[in-house]
């Protein structure tokens, strides 16, 4: 049996999801979207009228429990970047989005975690859709940055920490093209799912639905790719109220990979200024300005990427990573001149267990 993690439930998600929950051998199923239903969204999305308002996993959720009551669902309403990197621990890590930021933030995941990605778009326009699967456990695998250029990571979409929404334009494409990715990307699913994708790997099927074309491109690994196509193949596990002057010591940093603390607070209605925080940046909602209450922003110049002892406030160090907005099933990265060690996040009671080591093995436990 296979746990399946799919990010984004729009134009191609909402119908993907109908076609995973029935794929016998998924017996887990998490659906990953901030986005609530627009009256827009019922023309191009799998959704009804009456669903105007709900959170669009909410509704999904309620009519897959219809279809497969005993199907496992996690419903999650957040963005993909705000979540523990822990819950995308799985066998297939799908991609629905075209927001290109998010599209390399799950092929980093994916690497990371050694998934199998499979990365799904339509383009309205020239009436295309687009279906790759990449895959870290295979010799000489590409990944969704080794085709990138130049161009394309100076057109990425640049995002501040402390946005917590960010505006993703429509892709304008109508419902049967969606539907139509999301038929090839369940039939991807399945391969995957049946260990039958290896013809899979390292191409991308394209098809011109307007000339009922299809095309299959060949990818190679890019020795010259940005993404160093690293895995974590150790992880070691330690309880969430851990103290950070225990991690630190006097030579180690801390970073969480593609995230930042802010370190201090910067008000946009009253100008507060001041150094009094220490708290991961992607997770700022409900932080506020001491002296008049309004949402605090995060700037350039008040992010910190690496955490050191002697670069933190003494009062600072005797924070637990929970204080710090840190969260069971986050992965945090303690670096030392000669090593790194990865590590796993768990809730305060396996405080007994924190020198027990998880060896991830490329993906989902089977």
């Amino acid at each position: 049996m296979a746990a399946v993690v799919q990010v984004g439930t729009g134009n191609i998600g909402s119908h993907l999801s109908m076609l995973l929950a029935r794929i016998a051998d998924i017996d887990t199923l998490s659906l990953v979207d901030p986005d609530s239903i627009s009256a827009a969204n019922v023309q191009a999305q799998n959704f009804a009228a009456g669903d105007i308002g709900r959170l669009k996993v909410e509704a999904l959720g309620e009519a897959l429990s219809k279809i497969r009551p005993r199907l496992a669902l996690q419903l999650l309403s957040q963005r993909v970047q705000a979540l523990p990197v822990g819950v995308l621990n799985c066998d297939l890590l799908v991609g629905c989005v075209d927001n290109l930021s998010t599209r390399l933030y799950l092929n980093q995941l994916a690497w990371r975690w050694g998934l199998v990605y499979l990365d799904l778009g339509v383009n309205a326009e020239h009436y295309l859709v687009r279906a790759t699967l990449y895959d870290p456990g295979f010799a000489q695998a590409a990944c969704l940055e080794c085709a990138m250029t130049d161009a394309e990571y100076e057109e990425i979409e640049q995002q501040l920490p402390c946005q917590q929404e960010l505006e993703v334009p429509s892709t304008g494409a109508p419902a049967h093209l969606g539907a139509l990715a999301a038929a090839y990307g369940a039939n991807f699913a399945a391969a995957v799912i049946h260990r039958r994708h290896q013809e899979l790997i390292n191409r991308q099927l394209l098809i011109e639905a307007r000339h009922n074309r299809i095309h299959f491109t060949r990818y190679q690994k890019n020795p010259d790719c940005r993404f160093d196509h690293h895995s974590w193949v150790t992880l070691k596990t330690i309880p969430v109220n851990t103290v950070l002057d225990l991690l630190l010591g006097s030579e180690a940093s801390l970073r969480i990979e593609g995230g930042g603390f802010l370190c201090r607070e910067s008000c946009p209605a009253c100008g507060q200024q001041g150094s009094g925080i220490l708290y991961l940046a992607k997770r700022l909602g409900g932080k506020s300005c001491r002296r008049c209450g309004t949402a605090i922003t995060a700037t350039a110049d008040s992010l910190r990427h690496r955490l050191r002892a002697d670069s933190i406030p003494e009062d600072f160090l005797r924070l637990s990573l929970g204080q710090l907005g840190l969260v069971p099933g986050d992965v945090v990265l303690k670096e030392c001149s000669d090593r790194q060690e990865v590590l796993l996040l768990a809730g305060e009671e396996l405080a007994a267990e924190r020198q027990k080591s998880t060896c991830t093995g490329g993906g989902h436990d089977r």
